[in-house]
């Protein structure tokens, strides 16, 4: 098969294009196992047959030494016009090694197993560096609710500390910005 030298790193149709304005250029995932067995981050690691780790790159992290097929998988799959994809439409399976080769550094964000009933959601946002992960629940399930921040061991039924009252927040900002 010819292999083919052009660069599809900014290919006419990726998943995420320059118009969506997110920090991503493409994506891959590998085993959880593979993953763990790499980047062994010290949490419980509950046995889950199938279960894969997704990556997100952004353009100067997408991994060396890919096949273009695979370089065209991570940036392209999904896309409706993209002709190469995927022919099931699935994100491109790599080893860990392999899927994080050119990540200087990786943020791993685990988000809770169990119930899939769960109406979850995870946000990515590009900021300044930190290393908190923020909780938004709805009180007592309402979509008609507006979000709250709440704690992490914060659940449906209950909460193991409280988190300040808006105006406490507001008295600290105050605070801060002087």
């Amino acid at each position: 098969q010819e292999e083919r030298k052009e660069d599809i790193t900014h290919s006419h149709s990726p998943r995420f294009s320059d118009k969506d304005n997110v920090p991503f250029m493409g994506m891959a995932k590998t085993s959880k196992k593979d993953f763990i067995d790499i980047f062994d981050y010290g949490s419980p690691v509950p046995e889950l047959h199938g279960s894969n780790v997704l990556l997100f790159y952004n353009e100067k992290s997408i991994p060396k030494d890919l096949t273009y097929e695979e370089k065209e998988n991570i940036i392209n799959s999904g896309s409706s016009n993209n002709v190469n994809k995927s022919k099931d439409g699935t994100i491109q399976m790599l080893d860990a090694k392999k899927a994080t080769n050119n990540c200087q550094i990786v943020h791993v964000a685990t988000v809770p197993t169990g119930d899939k009933s769960k109406q979850s959601c995870l946000a990515v946002i590009q900021n300044y560096p930190n290393q908190f992960l923020q909780k938004w629940m709805r009180n007592n399930n309402a979509l008609s609710q507006p979000f709250q921040a709440v704690n992490r061991g914060q659940t449906e039924k209950s909460r193991i500390f409280r988190t300040p009252e808006s105006d406490k927040i507001q008295q600290h900002w105050k605070i801060l910005k002087q």
